[in-house]
Protein backbone atom coordinates (compact mmCIF):
# COMPACT_ATOMS: atom_id res chain seq x y z
CA UNK A 1 0.00 0.00 0.00
CA UNK A 2 2.57 2.11 0.77
CA UNK A 3 4.41 1.66 -2.71
CA UNK A 4 0.82 2.58 -4.25
CA UNK A 5 0.83 5.86 -2.36
CA UNK A 6 4.55 7.08 -3.51
CA UNK A 7 3.50 6.15 -6.66
CA UNK A 8 0.13 8.21 -6.54
CA UNK A 9 2.23 11.05 -5.28
CA UNK A 10 4.88 10.84 -7.79
CA UNK A 11 1.84 10.43 -10.49
CA UNK A 12 0.36 13.64 -8.62
CA UNK A 13 4.00 15.20 -9.00
CA UNK A 14 4.55 13.96 -12.46
CA UNK A 15 0.57 15.44 -13.39
CA UNK A 16 1.27 18.84 -11.87
CA UNK A 17 4.56 19.12 -13.76
CA UNK A 18 2.49 18.48 -17.18
CA UNK A 19 -0.29 20.75 -15.90
CA UNK A 20 2.08 23.46 -15.28
CA UNK A 21 3.98 22.91 -18.52
CA UNK A 22 0.60 22.80 -20.53
CA UNK A 23 -0.46 26.31 -18.42
CA UNK A 24 2.83 27.51 -19.34
CA UNK A 25 2.21 26.50 -23.39
CA UNK A 26 -1.25 28.17 -22.95
CA UNK A 27 0.38 31.06 -22.06
CA UNK A 28 3.07 31.37 -24.89
CA UNK A 29 0.35 30.39 -27.24
CA UNK A 30 -2.23 33.26 -25.97
CA UNK A 31 1.17 35.70 -25.98
CA UNK A 32 1.37 34.64 -29.41
CA UNK A 33 -1.55 34.98 -30.66
CA UNK A 34 -1.59 38.14 -29.38
CA UNK A 35 1.43 39.43 -31.12
CA UNK A 36 -0.22 37.88 -34.52
CA UNK A 37 -2.98 40.37 -33.55
CA UNK A 38 -1.06 43.14 -33.43
CA UNK A 39 1.02 42.41 -36.38
CA UNK A 40 -2.21 41.44 -38.51
CA UNK A 41 -3.69 45.25 -36.97
CA UNK A 42 -0.09 46.79 -38.59
CA UNK A 43 -0.44 44.95 -41.39
CA UNK A 44 -3.70 45.81 -42.22
CA UNK A 45 -2.89 49.30 -41.40
CA UNK A 46 -0.12 49.57 -43.47
CA UNK A 47 -2.15 48.21 -46.27
CA UNK A 48 -5.34 50.53 -45.89
CA UNK A 49 -2.76 53.38 -46.53
CA UNK A 50 -0.49 52.21 -49.48
CA UNK A 51 -4.17 51.58 -50.67
CA UNK A 52 -5.52 55.04 -50.03
CA UNK A 53 -2.01 56.54 -51.81
CA UNK A 54 -2.08 54.02 -54.63
CA UNK A 55 -5.56 55.37 -54.76
CA UNK A 56 -4.32 59.13 -54.66
CA UNK A 57 -1.41 57.93 -57.16
CA UNK A 58 -4.09 57.02 -59.71
CA UNK A 59 -6.61 59.81 -59.00
CA UNK A 60 -3.30 62.38 -59.84
CA UNK A 61 -2.24 60.35 -62.98
CA UNK A 62 -5.69 60.16 -64.73
CA UNK A 63 -5.40 63.93 -63.71
CA UNK A 64 -2.27 64.29 -65.39
CA UNK A 65 -3.25 62.12 -68.19
CA UNK A 66 -6.83 63.91 -68.88
CA UNK A 67 -4.63 67.17 -68.68
CA UNK A 68 -2.16 65.74 -71.09
CA UNK A 69 -5.02 65.10 -73.71
CA UNK A 70 -6.44 68.48 -73.42
CA UNK A 71 -3.03 70.04 -73.87
CA UNK A 72 -2.25 67.97 -76.88
CA UNK A 73 -5.97 69.08 -78.13
CA UNK A 74 -4.92 72.52 -77.61
CA UNK A 75 -1.41 71.64 -79.21
CA UNK A 76 -3.24 70.06 -82.43
CA UNK A 77 -5.51 73.13 -82.46
CA UNK A 78 -2.80 76.16 -82.57
CA UNK A 79 -1.02 74.17 -85.07
CA UNK A 80 -4.32 74.15 -87.14
CA UNK A 81 -4.46 77.57 -86.57
CA UNK A 82 -0.79 78.34 -87.81
CA UNK A 83 -1.72 76.45 -90.75
CA UNK A 84 -4.53 78.60 -91.24
CA UNK A 85 -2.60 82.23 -90.43
CA UNK A 86 0.35 80.87 -92.88
CA UNK A 87 -2.14 80.29 -95.81
CA UNK A 88 -3.99 83.86 -94.62
CA UNK A 89 -0.30 85.52 -94.75
CA UNK A 90 0.57 83.85 -98.44
CA UNK A 91 -2.56 84.86 -99.98
CA UNK A 92 -2.62 88.23 -98.41
CA UNK A 93 1.41 88.51 -99.69
CA UNK A 94 0.47 86.79 -103.61
CA UNK A 95 -2.62 89.65 -103.57
CA UNK A 96 -0.63 92.54 -101.98
CA UNK A 97 2.04 91.91 -104.43
CA UNK A 98 -0.53 91.62 -107.16
CA UNK A 99 -1.67 95.26 -106.24
CA UNK A 100 1.62 96.40 -106.04
CA UNK A 101 2.64 95.04 -109.43
CA UNK A 102 -0.89 96.84 -110.62
CA UNK A 103 -0.40 100.38 -109.27
CA UNK A 104 3.41 99.96 -110.52
CA UNK A 105 1.52 99.37 -114.12
CA UNK A 106 -0.75 102.48 -113.93
CA UNK A 107 2.08 105.00 -112.41
CA UNK A 108 4.11 103.90 -116.00
CA UNK A 109 0.80 104.08 -118.45
CA UNK A 110 0.48 107.32 -116.44
CA UNK A 111 3.87 108.55 -116.69
CA UNK A 112 3.30 107.69 -120.39
CA UNK A 113 0.60 109.80 -120.63
CA UNK A 114 1.96 112.47 -118.75
CA UNK A 115 5.16 112.64 -120.86
CA UNK A 116 2.91 112.62 -123.92
CA UNK A 117 0.74 115.58 -122.85
CA UNK A 118 3.90 117.28 -121.23
CA UNK A 119 5.31 116.89 -125.29
CA UNK A 120 1.85 118.40 -126.56
CA UNK A 121 2.29 120.99 -124.46
CA UNK A 122 5.27 122.13 -125.53
CA UNK A 123 4.35 122.03 -129.18
CA UNK A 124 1.32 123.63 -128.33
CA UNK A 125 3.34 126.28 -126.84
CA UNK A 126 6.05 126.56 -129.45
CA UNK A 127 3.18 126.76 -132.01
CA UNK A 128 2.04 129.85 -130.44
CA UNK A 129 5.53 132.09 -130.65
Amino acid sequence: LEGIKENIQINDAKMKDINNLIEKRKEQINHTRKKINQLHATHNKEMSHAQAQLDETRAKLTNLEKGLCDKASQVQSYREKIKFLEKNIHQTQKDCDAEVSEMIAAYKRLEVVIVEKEKNWIAALRDED
